[in-house]
């Protein structure tokens, strides 16, 4: 299959097969992934697209992206998917799918410093304009819950003290340095998810997951 290795699809049977019945509660559901084409995000689809074969109904994945720095060949193997809609769409612009949306994993963002460096304003706007967003997009669909990928570099650059970081550590983070625009903008992103939106359900906290 073009794009997905036996061992990602052998991993994501693994997954499907150690989480059981705990995704049962993904049936019949509708889960929005931005980002969809990236590192991880393309795994988690993978993921779902397996558990489909075990699921007692179909779940439906939106799966956005807009390829400015991931991989289209990630998801090329799910055109021609009906469980899956891929679609072409820049995060820093609304997107408002027909039907439900119950769970939104949202991955967008440009991470890797190589491209971040060259697009700042883009890296931001992705961050914080891509999460306001999708949280206007939960709460209008009154999604069950939404996922924002964060990072540890929200935490900056820890002191001795602080390493292992815990999730109550404030950071330690430059408002003017080489990597700000990526930085910051992913903690603007948490203070969307905790103190604008509170009314989404949470998953995680803090750095981690929100």
């Amino acid at each position: 299959m073009a794009g997905i290795s036996s061992i990602i699809r052998d991993d994501a049977a693994l997954m499907v097969r150690q989480m059981g019945s705990a995704l049962e509660p993904l049936a019949g559901r509708t889960i929005l992934v931005t980002g969809a084409a990236g590192f991880l995000c393309s795994f988690f689809v993978d993921v779902l697209v397996a558990a489909n074969d075990a699921l007692s109904s179909l779940c439906r994945v939106i799966a956005l992206d807009n390829f400015q720095s991931s991989l289209p060949e990630r998801i090329a193997h799910l055109q021609t998917r009906s469980d899956v809609t891929c679609v072409t769409h820049d995060i820093r612009q609304p997107f408002t799918p027909d039907g439900p949306v119950d769970y939104i994993l949202h991955g967008a963002s440009i991470a890797s410093p190589v491209f971040y460096r060259r697009f700042p304003l883009e890296t931001i706007d992705a961050n914080v304009t891509g999460t306001r967003l999708m949280l206007d997009l939960g709460r209008a669909k009154a999604a069950r819950s939404m996922v924002v990928m964060s990072t540890s570099e929200s935490y900056g650059d820890p002191d001795a003290a602080h390493i292992p970081t815990e999730e109550s550590y404030n950071g330690n983070v430059s408002c003017t340095g080489p990597r700000v625009c990526y930085d910051e903008s992913k903690r603007l992103a948490e203070t969307l998810c905790r103190r604008v939106f509170p009314a989404l359900p949470v998953a995680g906290q803090g750095h981690a997951a929100i």
